[in-house]
């Protein structure tokens, strides 16, 4: 089976609604032990959560065989609702235990669907491109701006 990292980032840890950008970059070892690597980045008007939902759905997006996943991301509160929660929307037709339906359901849900054969692994906090990841959102988002 193969296995994948997957780095999220956001350009702002901020709760508000924004218009931000998010990036990921994905890493596969081949089997001659080729190290591959992709990253893409996006906008979206949102808050930090969906972010960094919308750039692991991208992400999990690429995939295409049944792999062991690891996502490295500093949305803690992603991290433990996809641990703790997420099979329990699903089966609560994406309502919460107070019975109120989910916020970014639409994210929660494909999310779900999208790691549905995959022996997934959330890790939360600062990752080895983090950084490299908010420069190249800002260096973009100053191309756009001239």
């Amino acid at each position: 089976m193969w296995e994948v990292n997957i780095f999220i980032q956001t350009d702002s840890i901020s709760p508000r609604t924004l218009n931000r950008s998010y990036g990921y970059l994905i890493e596969c070892r081949t089997q001659s032990g080729k190290l591959h690597k992709k990253e893409e980045t996006g906008k979206i008007e949102g808050t930090l959560h969906q972010a960094a939902l919308t750039a692991v759905n991208q992400a999990m997006k690429r995939l295409n065989q049944s792999c062991i996943v690891h996502i490295y991301t500093e949305d803690r509160f992603l991290c433990n609702m996809f641990s703790s929660s997420m099979d329990k929307w699903a089966a609560n037709d994406w309502r919460t235990s107070k019975n109120s339906e989910v916020e970014n359901r639409e994210e929660w849900e494909t999310l779900f669907k999208l790691t549905r054969g995959q022996l997934v692994r959330m890790i939360p906090g600062k990752h080895k491109y983090s950084d490299w990841l908010v420069t190249k959102m800002k260096a973009e988002k100053s191309e756009t701006n001239l």
